[in-house]
């Protein structure tokens, strides 16, 4: 396969069990890309869905989310995230206070940080009448 030309689309619903299915067609079809940085593009595309189905879809498994990755020359991968969860902007969120996050012990709350710290760009395109398009840029070392 040319590696310069990879593009494939995932539709999966939304349960939390589609996501060892995701990161195992992740790890396939970029196994050309260095293991530490795909790695970090499996998490980024597990934090970003866990969230959807979590949060957007509140745990109901009759939705769809349908993940397309595009690797442009090796040099840079593009990943698009679709739903129909209501309007969430990740672009706009803001990163916790990670002293703060720290000193109160909390579990939970630094996946979309993680993301922003992983990935070069963020886009966000609201779909209508809800829905969101969630673009993740990544150079690839």
């Amino acid at each position: 396969m040319d590696e310069s030309k990879i593009n494939f689309k995932i539709v999966v619903k939304s349960e939390l069990s589609e996501l060892d299915r995701i990161r195992s067609v992740l790890e396939d079809k970029l196994h050309f890309i260095e293991l530490i940085e795909r790695n970090r593009i499996v998490l980024v595309v597990d934090e970003i869905l866990s969230n959807i189905i979590e949060h957007g879809y509140k745990l109901n498994p009759n939705n769809l989310i349908e993940i397309e990755v595009e690797v442009l020359n090796q040099e840079k991968i593009i990943i698009k995230i679709y739903d129909d969860a209501p309007h969430f902007d990740l672009s706009k969120t803001s990163n916790p206070n990670l002293m703060e996050h720290s000193t109160e012990g909390k579990p939970r709350g630094l996946g979309l940080f993680l993301v922003r710290s992983i990935v070069d760009e963020i886009q966000y395109q609201p779909k209508y009448p809800q829905g969101n398009i969630n673009i993740l840029i990544k150079k690839i070392n």
